[in-house]
């Protein structure tokens, strides 16, 4: 287990919450959302990288849950 990496996850998504609270922009809360998204993909396979498992179905996982996500939260903002 790695506690730094851990820390910065955790750091950014409360982060992320906190300004997500107070940002009353449906259209910032959007790119905030995609940020988190962004960051979580990247701090995932650097997670896989650094422990040595990162595999072609890994990647192909993790974006595929994170375009999921985007199209969710894009359907979400754009209705509301």
């Amino acid at each position: 287990m790695h506690p730094i990496e851990y820390i910065l996850l955790t750091g950014y998504a409360g982060i992320s919450f906190l300004l997500f609270l107070f940002l009353d922009n449906p259209q910032a809360k959007l790119i905030l959302l995609y940020g988190a998204i962004v960051y979580y993909l990247v701090w995932a396979l650097a997670h896989h990288v650094l422990t040595k498992t990162l595999s072609k179905k890994i990647v192909l996982e993790y974006l595929f849950i994170a375009l999921i996500a985007m199209l969710i939260l894009q359907v979400v903002f754009t209705t509301s």
